[in-house]
């Protein structure tokens, strides 16, 4: 009898590695959707199509310290920014500050990508989109030790 895809692993290595993978595809397919869902949706990019914000020179108004966090063991300084549209319109919106950033003090002007009454972006490294994959092997993990396990019950 021939054993089909790796010869020298056992069946059940086999079979949780290929659960494992599966799962870790279809995780982080469903986390990119949810998330680009959210972010057109529910605000970060609102007006803005396909989450394409403004790229916008902002004056700060408001600085919290030390607030909102900027990595795992790290925090940042919530800072609140105003600009104005081509419209003429003054709109308001807020951003995070990070150790990276230097130090942000009322009246400072930054270049942001900004969307009205939302957080602004500064292609600082922890977002949304560095966590999606992250969030994928966890939950594909999860998923599969559950499979693996409800498979060795039903077998009894």
């Amino acid at each position: 009898m021939t054993q089909t895809g790796s010869p020298g692993r056992p069946p059940f290595a086999r079979r949780l590695w290929r659960t494992w993978w599966q799962m870790t595809r279809w995780m982080l397919g469903l986390f990119v959707v949810v998330a680009l869902g959210m972010m057109v949706f529910m605000g970060d990019w609102r007006h803005h199509a396909l989450g394409l914000t403004d790229r916008r020179e902002v004056t700060v108004t408001h600085v919290t310290a030390n607030t909102d966090r900027c990595a795992k063991n790290d925090v940042g300084d919530r800072v609140d920014v105003r600009w104005t549209d081509d419209d003429g319109r003054t709109r308001t919106g807020w951003w995070v500050a990070c150790r990276g950033d230097g130090r942000v003090e009322t009246g400072d002007r930054r270049e942001l990508w900004v969307a009205p009454g939302r957080r602004g972006y500064d292609y600082s490294t922890w977002s949304l989109w560095t966590q999606l994959p992250k969030a994928a092997v966890l939950a594909s993990s999860i998923l599969t030790a559950v499979v693996m396990w409800n498979e060795r019950r039903l077998r009894r």
